[in-house]
């Protein structure tokens, strides 16, 4: 199950991002096909990282992007939720040219003043 060592990675990334002294409360991510993450492993994976640290209860949006294929025949460029779909033009040679993307995307974080009304 590699969604565990996408999760600690991400976890990383955040800790390294968040502003100063805010809570954060949802981190949302962009993957590509290529990447193979299922949704129900990556959310189990989160939790599972994210629990008894100061990301506990922190929610997480994974948005799973399609292939990006080019066709060796006529160049057309498009977006396929199959890695092997064939072109337009009929041509079943293509190269996949992403899919492969694994993006933070961004944090969402308690306001200021939610902050400071805590303490």
């Amino acid at each position: 199950m590699h969604e565990v060592s996408i999760a600690l990675a991400l976890v990383e990334q955040v800790k390294a991002h968040r502003p100063a002294g805010r809570r954060v409360l949802a981190v949302a991510i962009e993957a590509g096909a290529m990447q193979a993450i299922e949704p129900d492993a990556m959310a189990m994976a989160w939790e599972s990282v994210v629990a008894g640290t100061e990301l506990a209860g922190v929610r997480l949006d994974l948005t799973r992007l399609p292939y990006r294929l080019r066709c060796e025949t006529c160049g057309r460029e498009w977006a396929a939720q199959d890695m092997f779909a064939a072109c337009a033009c009929g041509s079943e040679t293509t190269l996949p040219t992403g899919g492969s993307e694994l993006r933070l995307v961004s944090l969402e974080v308690e306001d200021e003043l939610a902050t400071a009304t805590q303490t």
